[in-house]
Protein backbone atom coordinates (compact mmCIF):
# COMPACT_ATOMS: atom_id res chain seq x y z
CA UNK A 1 0.00 0.00 0.00
CA UNK A 2 1.44 3.35 -1.04
CA UNK A 3 1.49 6.51 1.03
CA UNK A 4 -1.62 7.93 -0.65
CA UNK A 5 -3.57 4.72 0.02
CA UNK A 6 -2.47 4.74 3.66
CA UNK A 7 -3.60 8.34 4.03
CA UNK A 8 -6.92 7.42 2.39
CA UNK A 9 -7.32 4.60 4.92
CA UNK A 10 -6.40 6.94 7.76
CA UNK A 11 -9.14 9.30 6.53
CA UNK A 12 -11.70 6.47 6.64
CA UNK A 13 -10.55 5.55 10.13
CA UNK A 14 -10.83 9.16 11.30
CA UNK A 15 -14.45 9.13 10.13
CA UNK A 16 -15.12 5.95 12.08
CA UNK A 17 -13.37 7.37 15.14
CA UNK A 18 -15.38 10.60 15.03
CA UNK A 19 -18.63 8.60 14.73
CA UNK A 20 -17.68 6.35 17.65
CA UNK A 21 -16.79 9.39 19.77
CA UNK A 22 -20.12 11.06 19.00
CA UNK A 23 -22.01 7.88 19.87
CA UNK A 24 -19.82 7.30 22.94
CA UNK A 25 -18.95 3.71 21.94
CA UNK A 26 -15.73 3.18 23.90
CA UNK A 27 -14.89 -0.26 22.46
CA UNK A 28 -15.10 1.07 18.90
CA UNK A 29 -13.03 4.15 19.84
CA UNK A 30 -10.33 1.90 21.28
CA UNK A 31 -10.37 -0.51 18.32
CA UNK A 32 -10.21 2.23 15.70
CA UNK A 33 -7.53 4.12 17.61
CA UNK A 34 -5.37 0.98 17.81
CA UNK A 35 -5.75 0.45 14.08
CA UNK A 36 -4.84 4.09 13.42
CA UNK A 37 -1.73 3.79 15.58
CA UNK A 38 -0.60 0.71 13.64
CA UNK A 39 -1.25 2.39 10.30
CA UNK A 40 0.31 5.67 11.44
CA UNK A 41 3.50 3.86 12.39
CA UNK A 42 3.98 2.97 8.71
CA UNK A 43 3.80 6.59 7.57
CA UNK A 44 6.81 8.91 7.40
CA UNK A 45 7.16 11.29 10.36
CA UNK A 46 6.37 14.31 8.18
CA UNK A 47 2.69 13.33 8.31
CA UNK A 48 2.61 13.63 12.13
CA UNK A 49 0.26 10.65 12.45
CA UNK A 50 0.44 10.62 16.24
CA UNK A 51 -0.69 14.23 16.37
CA UNK A 52 -3.44 13.50 13.84
CA UNK A 53 -4.72 10.67 16.04
CA UNK A 54 -4.55 12.81 19.18
CA UNK A 55 -6.37 15.68 17.51
CA UNK A 56 -9.05 13.47 15.97
CA UNK A 57 -9.59 11.86 19.38
CA UNK A 58 -10.63 15.14 20.98
CA UNK A 59 -14.31 15.55 21.72
CA UNK A 60 -16.51 18.10 19.98
CA UNK A 61 -16.07 20.43 17.04
CA UNK A 62 -12.47 21.21 17.97
CA UNK A 63 -11.51 17.56 17.42
CA UNK A 64 -13.38 17.50 14.12
CA UNK A 65 -11.56 20.63 12.95
CA UNK A 66 -8.16 19.31 14.02
CA UNK A 67 -8.81 16.06 12.15
CA UNK A 68 -9.74 18.03 9.01
CA UNK A 69 -6.63 20.18 9.25
CA UNK A 70 -4.25 17.28 9.84
CA UNK A 71 -5.75 15.28 6.97
CA UNK A 72 -5.58 18.30 4.65
CA UNK A 73 -1.94 18.68 5.69
CA UNK A 74 -1.25 15.00 4.92
CA UNK A 75 -2.80 15.18 1.46
CA UNK A 76 -0.92 18.39 0.63
CA UNK A 77 2.40 16.85 1.71
CA UNK A 78 1.69 13.65 -0.20
CA UNK A 79 0.86 15.63 -3.35
CA UNK A 80 3.82 17.97 -2.81
CA UNK A 81 1.43 20.95 -2.69
CA UNK A 82 3.19 23.08 -0.11
CA UNK A 83 1.20 26.26 -0.61
CA UNK A 84 -0.98 26.90 2.41
CA UNK A 85 0.85 24.50 4.74
CA UNK A 86 2.05 27.31 6.99
CA UNK A 87 -1.52 28.52 7.44
CA UNK A 88 -2.70 25.01 8.30
CA UNK A 89 0.13 24.61 10.81
CA UNK A 90 -0.77 27.95 12.42
CA UNK A 91 -4.42 26.97 12.79
CA UNK A 92 -3.45 23.59 14.23
CA UNK A 93 -1.16 25.31 16.73
CA UNK A 94 -3.91 27.76 17.69
CA UNK A 95 -6.44 24.97 18.28
CA UNK A 96 -4.00 22.82 20.20
CA UNK A 97 -2.98 25.69 22.45
CA UNK A 98 -6.60 26.52 23.19
CA UNK A 99 -6.38 30.15 22.13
Amino acid sequence: MGERERIDEMTRLVGRLRDALEQNVRLEVDAVTARMVRLGSTLPLKYRAGELIAGASRQGPEGTRLAELYLDRCYRLCGEQYEGLAEIDREIARLESGT
